[in-house]
């Protein structure tokens, strides 16, 4: 609010406020009131929705508008901010407007311990900029879809999803586990996730093996209560994730996953039966090597959860595909009916307008509401 406050005091009455990546418009009235006008996807309060639209949203007053963004982000912690105030003036000349905009310098909550590169810091930032909220989605995605059933095309949805949420939810690039947050929606389905106990370990006297043996007696130890869990190394901030399948007679598999550009796909994911087999994976994708060559490691247990029926777990786990599957998916669609007979297309067409004449009011509206959706999404051509 103070921000907003100083550009007030330089008459500006609009503004242009990035949060992390995304960026949204903030016009004030002249009764002190507020317009917030927000391209990404939100409800009609302007929370974030999977489902939803661009919005614009008016707001009372200015402790109103930061109430508002407090509770956009709740549970994610370190937002970064800029903050910048706009005019516009016009210059008319004949029949032609002319506007120049005035833009202010920057005011914004950026320190030195927000900056990716930093000289006197030992750590070092991945190339892959979302890769611990990638792995944090793919976590909580098991809940929905059990790993033993992921194929590629599981794969790569989850990874263009998760980096369509990451960009609605405005979380700033490489983000850590502090900046995750305690729920996920994927499609109508909310993900209760929940940051347990975390593991570190810095002794550099340690032998690997001793090293992978306290990795595995954590593992074990938290096995029971939680989903899987995120690992990283202190000297990269580079994440990679297991997560646990319990199956018949006590037996658990491990499924470890990971951005890496070096592969085809982009990502490296194997089911393993074993706690070891599955440390020695993590560790080769972080270390590149085949011993903990970094000796520190840091793991940060998860537990998700989702109170939803085995039916509607089934629909959201087939509309979850990325735009490439869709476009084949309809593709394939328009090959068969063209296909078809003249009587087999009619009846066709004749069961999709019985089906929608039997419809409620509000299943219509709906159905609408996402077509529209699909439209704005499309690409030009």
């Amino acid at each position: 609010m103070e921000a907003l406050e100083i550009l007030l005091r330089e008459n500006f009455t609009s503004f242009v406020l990035t949060i992390t990546t995304c960026k949204v418009a903030i016009l004030v009235k002249s009764g002190g009131t507020l317009k917030v006008f927000d391209s990404h996807s939100r409800d009609s309060k302007g929370m974030f929705d999977p489902r939803g639209t661009c919005v614009l949203i008016e707001i009372a007053s200015l402790e109103k508008l930061v109430e508002y963004f407090q509770t956009l982000y709740v549970g994610i912690i370190n937002v970064v901010y800029e903050l910048r105030g706009v005019k516009i003036s016009t210059d008319a000349t004949g029949s032609v407007g002319l506007t120049t905009p005035e833009i202010s310098p920057p005011v914004n909550n950026l320190d030195r311990n927000d900056l990716i590169s930093d000289s006197s810091s030992d750590t070092l930032i991945c190339s892959c900029t979302q890769c611990c909220f990638i792995c944090f989605y793919a976590i909580c995605f098991s809940i929905l879809k059990e790993i033993r059933y992921w194929n590629e095309n599981t794969l790569e949805a989850i990874t263009e999803k998760s980096n369509h949420l990451h960009e609605n939810m405005m979380l700033k690039d490489h983000c850590t586990v502090s900046d995750l947050p305690n729920s996920l929606a994927i499609d109508v389905a909310t993900i209760e996730a929940r940051l347990n106990v975390v593991y570190k370990v810095r002794e550099k006297e340690k032998e690997p093996l001793f090293v992978v043996q306290e990795m595995k007696k954590n593992v074990t130890e938290n096995l029971e209560h939680n989903t899987g869990f995120l690992m990283s190394t202190s000297q990269l901030k580079c994440y990679v994730c297991c997560i646990f399948r319990r199956g018949n007679m006590g037996r658990t598999s491990y499924a470890v996953f990971g951005l890496d550009s070096k592969e085809s796909k982009g990502y490296v994911y194997e089911i393993v039966e074993s706690v070891i087999s599955a440390i020695h994976h993590l560790v080769r994708m972080l270390t590149d090597t085949k011993t903990l060559e970094a000796k520190t490691y840091e793991m940060q247990f998860i537990k998700c959860g989702c109170d939803l029926s085995g039916k509607d777990r089934q629909r959201i786990i087939r509309r979850h595909m990325s735009v490439k599957q869709k476009q084949k998916l309809a593709k394939q669609r328009r090959e068969n009916y063209a296909a078809m007979e003249p009587a087999k297309k009619r009846a066709c067409l004749d069961n999709r307008a019985a089906k929608y004449a039997n419809m409620e009011a509000c299943q219509k509206g709906a159905l609408k509401s996402r077509n529209a959706e699909k439209y704005r999404l499309m690409e030009p051509t």
